[in-house]
């Protein structure tokens, strides 16, 4: 009896534990408009209608400072926006997010990043292909994205080269977007059949 319940205690500590989930589905379910507060249903209609934003909205207390916070960055911002969008799509490459790459080279390509340079960007590394401080942003995204930080002459290479705030802004993207890759890939956001982001320049009004 004793060796039973040693071997069913062990089977069971080799079987996930799944309280609370359900696995029929491969990507977390978005919400439909009737589950959401009115205030964000209002919000939603007000932009593109892309997977992203409807997924964040099922932790309904953080969509509305999400897109606040997607708007100061992406519309509001005043750090180049080519090169943003390169530091993004160097995210999206780093961190396998397939979402996030697909939705920003819309983004990319409206704000003056050519295919050529896209390929350079996913394919090369590090980064030496492009002008340079084109390849310094590619390597700024990297340490940040690999190691979670910059190394001393990065950060004063950076911090020299930009006033405070724009610096400040480029390292605020790359975090941003990492935390937003990891978010689409552990929600398994599904890319939208059409390309809603298509000519836009900005996924924010």
């Amino acid at each position: 009896m004793r060796n039973l319940l040693i071997v069913t205690s062990f089977l069971m500590l080799l079987t996930p534990f799944t309280a609370g989930a359900d696995a029929s589905f491969n990507t977390v379910p978005l919400p439909a408009d009737d589950q959401l507060p009115p205030a964000i249903q209002q919000k939603l209609k007000q932009l593109p209608p892309i997977n992203v934003f409807r997924m964040v909205a099922n932790v309904p207390q953080t969509f509305i400072p999400f897109v606040d916070m997607a708007t100061s960055l992406l519309k509001d911002g005043k750090f180049n926006p080519k090169l943003r969008e390169m530091a993004i799509l160097r995210v999206a490459y780093l961190t396998n997010a397939p979402y996030e790459w697909h939705q920003h080279s819309f983004i990319a390509k409206a704000n003056g990043v050519t295919e050529q340079e896209m390929n350079i960007i996913r394919t090369e590394n590090p980064v030496h292909s492009l002008n340079e401080e084109e390849n310094f942003i590619c390597n700024v995204t990297d340490e940040l994205t690999k190691n979670a930080n910059l190394t001393d002459a990065t950060f004063k290479k950076l911090y020299g080269r930009y006033d405070t705030e724009r610096a400040t802004e480029i390292i605020y993207d790359i975090s941003f977007f990492n935390m937003l890759s990891r978010f689409l890939n552990g929600t398994r956001v599904q890319i939208e059949p059409t390309n809603p982001l298509a000519g836009h320049t900005s996924p924010v009004n």
